[in-house]
């Protein structure tokens, strides 16, 4: 994956690659969006604890979200292990 091309000055000077599409940045969109979706069943779940505690099957919802976020979490840690990556520079004539 090519992710940019670069003067000797700004090698010399160092590049951010946290402002630049790579492999990493790729890799930890999944753990972002899993993240943003238990953050959601938490707020869901502390709604519904609180606003409507009386409602009707309000427990088998509060274990269905538990599961839920239960396997959100093992997801999230299993997408989250380093992997190995390879830089290459290469000089274009």
């Amino acid at each position: 994956m090519e992710v940019g091309h670069f003067s000797a000055a700004e090698l010399y000077a160092g590049i951010n690659l946290s402002l630049l599409p790579t492999p990493m940045q790729a890799a930890s969109r999944p753990i972002d969006w899993k993240t943003d979706s238990r953050a959601k069943i938490s707020a869901t779940r502390f709604n519904l604890l609180t606003a409507s505690p009386t409602i009707a099957g309000t427990e088998t919802s509060l274990g269905a979200m538990d599961e839920l976020d239960h396997r959100l979490e093992a997801s999230e840690w299993e997408s989250a292990q380093p992997k190995p990556h390879r830089f290459q520079l290469v000089v274009k004539q």
